[in-house]
């Protein structure tokens, strides 16, 4: 059996701080939406290599299914991308 995958790795070191102060600048809303739109940005070029990597095989339907999603959590001031 073939085993494929994709290794990320990533520094989270500050990150605390960071959500810290920009919930600290804007009102809950505001920084969902900020981090957002960061989050949105952080994940793309993992979303482009995943179609990159991705087979196409006989229907095309394993990199047709391939997706990415950022929620916004306005009354928590927080937001998370898949």
């Amino acid at each position: 059996m073939a085993v494929a995958g994709i290794t990320l790795s990533i520094n989270t070191e500050g990150l605390k701080e960071l959500q810290a102060n920009i919930r600290a600048f804007f009102p809950k809303k505001e920084a969902a939406e900020v981090l957002a739109e960061v989050i949105e940005k952080a994940i793309y070029p993992a979303f482009l290599r995943l179609g990159e990597l991705t087979p196409r095989g006989p229907t095309r339907n394993l990199r047709s299914a391939a997706a990415m999603k950022v929620v916004k959590y306005p009354t928590a001031g927080a937001a998370v991308g898949l």
